[in-house]
């Protein structure tokens, strides 16, 4: 039987499921709408109930599902066996009108006495869950409790449809930091209560995780600390916090980086944070002043498993062919450009997988390691950092030392300095076929730093410089909801997939040129050239981003999202 609908324990009761059929809505609903509205009511009585404390909710609805259950798939066992039974189950959800489902076997892998609260008035898994209909008030969509959720698996939990139930905004800070966003810590404002600030800041690394949050931002200033989320290259505010819970953030964070706290110096580290069975890595980098502080964590390698396949990226077909050819090289240098979270990196890997597919030797040198992958020989210099002392390992002095080794490939995660240039050009002479990334805006200003600033010859530019990408990421169209807009194209719109921005996700605007061998940084006669223009249209026609950001790139301007 399928026992009590709730008790005192539960709080809110509601879970989307995971997995999205593609089977027709073919079967009819096993309650009429005279039953379905009876439901409703019913469930209604048992939240007021809930609501008011009684230590009992009404069993009635619970006993009338089960006994529906039992008599349309014909089960002595009620809902356990129908749960048992994934096709049966997934008849069921569909029977009710639900899209989205999730198996029992997936459920059973929850961790036991789990709660996870994203939003106090959406979302909140309990062990204590049984099934239930009803209909969310906002959005008249009919969800899907479950019955004894146990053994909370973050891997599982990760692939649930949290865009569609989750409110950015205040409604997320109040979850994070309580309703009134306060800790008491008694007299002194900084005391460490080990117990409350591991809650706050499990939820907030929890919550930038599962909105897909690239960077998570803490900012002090004379009065209040502020807390922001960048999602999809947007500043998504979250609210402020008192300033004592923001020191005593900061003071963990650069613990877990291995550094030493200082109210005047800048700090760059690297963290492992546990989630659930994942470890995740962060970049910190702090800046520090007498009143005030900036902290930011960096996501890295956030995404997962990077594709093994450039058609995999959103790039057009033809900047897809250049960049095949480009890694047709031999030797020479190769260098990818953009500003900080443009998939700078998330490229040269999948350029790299390809190139090591071929049964070539690939070493990258990072700092730190942002995707972890057998298939390379991987340098972490941050390793060779410490709390105590600076960098005495660093590109330059790696390059070095791989030079000494049988390697075909390198990548030089970044240039940034003349002692890493002139490495960078060294192990191009020296046959290497090397990639690097800098921080440039475009492939002619990347020629123009070369000389200007890293003073690297012009004859050197000439010999070795195969290619240039130069990119940035711009908002996708949200798949589910963009419609047609009359010019070869699609404009947004906007649903509960997409939070109702008509975005999701976003794709690379990328120039990029192949050089001939012997080039002179010649822009005008190269051997491939997919330029910014191009690029801008063929991501337009394409239906994954709009014609007004189109033209913005094209024109040089900012894009700019309401």
């Amino acid at each position: 039987m399928l026992g009590k609908l709730f008790n005192k324990k539960t709080s809110l009761k509601v879970l989307k499921g995971i997995k999205k059929s593609n089977k027709k809505k073919e079967s009819k609903n096993i309650f009429d709408s005279k039953n379905l509205k009876r439901i409703f009511e019913e469930q209604k009585k048992s939240f007021i109930k809930l609501i008011n404390n009684k230590e009992d909710a009404d069993t009635d609805l619970a006993i009338l599902i089960e006994d529906m259950i039992k008599d349309k798939y014909k089960l002595s066992g009620g809902f356990g066996d129908l749960i048992a039974n994934e096709e049966k189950y997934e008849e069921f959800v569909r029977s009710l009108g639900y899209e989205y489902y999730a198996t029992y076997n997936e459920l059973s892998q929850y961790y036991q006495d789990t709660s996870f609260q994203l939003d106090e008035k959406k979302l909140e898994f309990c062990t204590s869950m049984y099934i239930i209909t009803l209909e969310d008030k906002k959005t008249k969509n009919k969800v899907l409790g479950i019955r004894d959720v146990v053994n909370l698996d973050f891997d599982v939990l990760s692939k649930f449809y949290f865009t569609k139930i989750v409110v950015l905004g205040e409604g997320v800070l109040s979850s994070v930091f309580g309703e009134d966003r306060e800790i008491i810590f008694g007299s002194n404002a900084d005391t460490d209560n080990d117990e409350e600030i591991n809650k706050y800041f499990d939820k907030m690394m929890g919550q930038a995780i599962l909105l897909g949050a690239s960077d998570i931002h803490i900012q002090k200033t004379n009065r209040y600390a502020s807390l922001w989320f960048r999602i999809d290259g947007i500043k998504v505010e979250m609210g402020t916090m008192p300033i004592a819970i923001a020191k005593t953030l900061k003071r963990r964070l650069v613990t877990m980086a291995d550094q030493e706290d200082s109210d005047y110096e800048s700090i760059n580290g690297v963290i492992n944070y546990e989630y659930g069975k994942k470890s995740i890595k962060f970049r910190l980098g702090l800046i520090n002043s007498k009143l005030n502080f900036s902290l930011v964590m960096r996501m890295i390698g956030g995404k997962g498993v990077v594709s093994h396949k450039l058609e995999g990226l959103n790039y057009p077909k033809e900047s897809v062919d250049i960049l095949k050819n480009l890694t047709r090289y031999a030797n020479g240098m190769i260098l990818i450009t953009g500003q900080v979270g443009s998939g700078k990196t998330h490229l040269m890997y999948a350029l790299l997988k390809q190139l090591a597919q071929q049964q070539q030797y690939v070493v990258t040198i990072e700092d730190p390691v942002e995707y972890v992958d057998e298939a390379f020989f991987q340098i972490d210099l941050s390793e060779f950092a410490s709390a105590s002392e600076e960098f005495k390992y660093g590109y330059p002095e790696a390059v070095v030392d791989i030079l000494r080794q049988d390697s075909n490939i390198i990548l030089i995660g970044e240039t940034r300095e003349p002692q890493t240039a002139s490495q960078l050009v060294n192990a191009a002479n020296l046959g290497q076929l090397v990639f690097s990334t800098m921080h440039t805006n475009s492939a002619p200003a990347t020629v123009s730093r070369m000389t200007s600033s890293l003073g690297i010859n012009e004859g050197d530019i000439v010999d070795n410089l195969r290619g240039i990408v130069s990119q940035r990421l711009v908002r996708k169209l949200c798949g589910y909801c963009k419609t047609e807009d009359g010019e070869g194209g699609y404009k947004k719109v906007g649903c509960d997939e997409c939070n109702n921005s008509g975005f999701k996700d976003r794709v690379p605007i990328a120039e990029v040129v192949r050089f001939k061998i012997g080039h002179d940084g010649d822009f005008e006669n190269p051997a491939e050239y997919m330029t910014v223009e191009k690029a801008c249209m063929a991501q337009y026609h394409a239906g994954l981003i709009t014609k007004e950001d189109a033209m913005a790139i094209i024109r040089g301007e900012e894009v700019w999202y309401d």
